[in-house]
């Protein structure tokens, strides 16, 4: 009896863990030639079965990469995991927790931390579910005048994408599913200083705290991956 108290007490107190991963896919128009970019990302899901004060009952955090969308001579973009603050006309969705809320409805706040709010969390990612973007809603969106510079970064803006790739280039349309896929990885190859720390691209510039550059830092590249 004393043993199958202990091992019920155990069970209750160990945390549990989930994953929920989430594909972004995004179609464009290059003067009537197609271009496609997705990437996976991993929203990773802790239980707090020892909550103090207003400690939630899941901890949230993402994992994963940028990804690019290459289009050819015109360049690439990149779509990063961070929102962006300040930005007029754009709800620019950060990857992960917010991402899942965003574009599925899913809120996780009640989900209790144990084995049945383990089981509506895999409810919700088994559905497979896949949902249109709108591309307003997308994280940060960029291009680089030099892939070697990260300070080259300009900001892409969705709605606008002739700004800065030329004429007849739009976006067409933007997918979010669920999905067991693993994790899109390798953004290295396209960006070689991505696996050093750098800080915030705008650190040293005196920039104003909101700018653009200031927003971009290690995080909008790559979360969860050790140095």
């Amino acid at each position: 009896m004393i043993v199958c108290l202990l091992a019920f007490g155990a069970f209750v107190l160990w945390p549990l863990s989930y994953q929920v991963n989430y594909k972004l896919s995004i179609d464009i128009d290059d003067n009537s030639a197609p271009r496609h970019g997705e990437g996976v990302i991993e929203v990773q899901f802790l239980s707090q079965p020892i909550r103090i004060d207003n400690t939630p009952n899941w901890s949230i955090g993402a994992r994963g990469e940028a990804f690019a969308v290459d289009l050819g001579e015109r360049g690439t973009m990149f779509v990063l995991l961070s929102g962006e603050s300040g930005t007029k006309g754009r709800g620019a969705v950060e990857a992960g927790q917010r991402a899942l809320g965003t574009y599925f409805h899913a809120s996780f706040g009640d989900t209790p931390p144990n084995l049945r709010g383990w089981l509506q969390i895999n409810s919700f990612a088994s559905k497979h579910e896949s949902v249109e973007v709108d591309p307003s809603n997308l994280p940060m969106l960029v291009r680089f005048r030099d892939t070697n510079d990260p300070a080259s970064v300009e900001r892409v803006e969705p709605n606008a994408l002739d700004a800065s790739f030329g004429p007849g280039v739009k976006i067409t349309r933007v997918t979010a599913q669920l999905t067991d896929e693993p994790m899109t990885t390798g953004i290295e190859k396209r960006l070689p200083w991505v696996s050093k720390p750098v800080g915030s691209v705008g650190k040293g510039m005196h920039l104003p705290y909101l700018s653009f550059l200031n927003q971009i830092n290690d995080g909008s590249f790559r979360r969860g991956f050790g140095r």
